[in-house]
């Protein structure tokens, strides 16, 4: 088994607003009290990130070889829709203890 290394993505957990649609029924516009939005809650790795979003993917394989690492489950987040990003930790591929308790 090879040693463990970092990984060159950070895992992360970040919290975002989305919008939703609770019915698709018609409803009276005056009788609308709305429900807002939805906080959502998704970890991923940070594979990539832009002045307006942030692109975070659950699921790598091949992470040994740059151009042949795939990810997939991948989410584009837009940072307007951002509340909060932390980084969770730089993981180690392969270290074989599981998960780390904080």
């Amino acid at each position: 088994m090879k040693p463990p290394r970092r990984l060159r993505w950070p895992l992360v957990l970040v919290v975002w607003l989305d919008s939703c649609a609770p019915s698709s029924d018609w409803h009276g516009v005056v009788d609308w009290n709305g429900l807002g939005s939805l906080e959502c809650v998704s970890v991923g790795y940070l594979i990539a990130e832009d002045a307006t979003s942030r692109t975070i993917a659950p699921h790598l394989a091949y992470v040994d070889e740059p151009k042949d690492t795939k990810a997939c489950g991948i989410m584009v987040i837009p940072r307007g829709a951002t509340v909060s990003l932390k980084v969770l930790e730089r993981a180690s591929r392969g270290d074989g203890r599981g998960p780390r308790s904080a």
